[in-house]
Protein backbone atom coordinates (compact mmCIF):
# COMPACT_ATOMS: atom_id res chain seq x y z
CA UNK A 1 0.00 0.00 0.00
CA UNK A 2 1.31 3.43 -0.90
CA UNK A 3 1.68 6.12 1.74
CA UNK A 4 -0.04 9.49 1.32
CA UNK A 5 0.23 12.57 3.50
CA UNK A 6 -2.12 15.51 3.84
CA UNK A 7 -2.86 18.44 6.14
CA UNK A 8 -6.08 18.62 8.14
CA UNK A 9 -7.48 21.36 10.31
CA UNK A 10 -7.60 20.68 14.05
CA UNK A 11 -11.37 20.18 14.15
CA UNK A 12 -11.28 17.50 11.43
CA UNK A 13 -8.30 15.82 13.04
CA UNK A 14 -10.10 15.70 16.41
CA UNK A 15 -13.17 14.12 14.79
CA UNK A 16 -11.03 11.47 13.11
CA UNK A 17 -9.16 10.77 16.35
CA UNK A 18 -12.44 10.47 18.32
CA UNK A 19 -13.93 8.14 15.70
CA UNK A 20 -10.81 5.97 15.77
CA UNK A 21 -10.91 5.75 19.56
CA UNK A 22 -14.65 4.89 19.58
CA UNK A 23 -14.10 2.07 17.07
CA UNK A 24 -10.76 0.95 18.53
CA UNK A 25 -9.06 1.30 15.14
CA UNK A 26 -6.24 3.45 13.84
CA UNK A 27 -6.77 6.92 12.45
CA UNK A 28 -5.41 5.61 9.14
CA UNK A 29 -8.19 3.01 9.04
CA UNK A 30 -10.82 5.70 9.66
CA UNK A 31 -9.36 7.80 6.85
CA UNK A 32 -9.29 4.82 4.45
CA UNK A 33 -12.95 4.11 5.20
CA UNK A 34 -13.89 7.76 4.68
CA UNK A 35 -12.11 7.87 1.32
CA UNK A 36 -13.77 4.62 0.19
CA UNK A 37 -17.21 5.89 1.25
CA UNK A 38 -16.55 9.16 -0.54
CA UNK A 39 -15.71 7.32 -3.75
CA UNK A 40 -18.85 5.18 -3.42
CA UNK A 41 -20.88 8.34 -2.84
CA UNK A 42 -19.45 9.86 -6.02
CA UNK A 43 -20.45 6.76 -8.01
CA UNK A 44 -23.97 6.90 -6.56
CA UNK A 45 -24.21 10.61 -7.30
CA UNK A 46 -23.28 9.98 -10.96
CA UNK A 47 -25.90 7.21 -11.21
CA UNK A 48 -28.53 9.49 -9.67
CA UNK A 49 -27.77 12.32 -12.10
CA UNK A 50 -28.02 9.91 -15.05
CA UNK A 51 -31.34 8.55 -13.74
CA UNK A 52 -32.76 12.07 -13.32
CA UNK A 53 -31.67 13.03 -16.83
CA UNK A 54 -33.38 9.91 -18.27
CA UNK A 55 -36.58 10.65 -16.35
CA UNK A 56 -36.57 14.27 -17.51
CA UNK A 57 -36.10 13.10 -21.09
CA UNK A 58 -39.07 10.73 -20.75
CA UNK A 59 -41.21 13.50 -19.26
CA UNK A 60 -40.25 15.85 -22.08
CA UNK A 61 -41.12 13.21 -24.71
CA UNK A 62 -44.49 12.61 -23.07
CA UNK A 63 -45.20 16.35 -22.94
CA UNK A 64 -44.39 16.76 -26.64
CA UNK A 65 -46.34 13.71 -27.78
CA UNK A 66 -49.85 14.05 -29.13
CA UNK A 67 -52.89 12.47 -27.52
CA UNK A 68 -52.94 9.53 -29.97
CA UNK A 69 -49.27 8.77 -29.35
CA UNK A 70 -49.73 8.91 -25.58
CA UNK A 71 -52.75 6.61 -25.84
CA UNK A 72 -50.70 4.14 -27.92
CA UNK A 73 -47.89 4.28 -25.32
CA UNK A 74 -50.45 3.65 -22.58
CA UNK A 75 -51.63 0.48 -24.33
CA UNK A 76 -48.37 -0.96 -25.69
CA UNK A 77 -45.74 0.86 -23.64
CA UNK A 78 -43.45 3.71 -24.41
CA UNK A 79 -40.51 2.75 -26.67
CA UNK A 80 -36.98 3.37 -25.44
CA UNK A 81 -34.85 5.97 -27.17
CA UNK A 82 -32.55 3.22 -28.52
CA UNK A 83 -35.49 1.45 -30.20
CA UNK A 84 -36.43 4.51 -32.21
Amino acid sequence: MESVSTRLDNETLCLIRETAEERSVSMAEVLRELVEKGLEYTDLEIELVEYIEREQSISERKAQAGIVTRAKWFVIGMPTEEAE
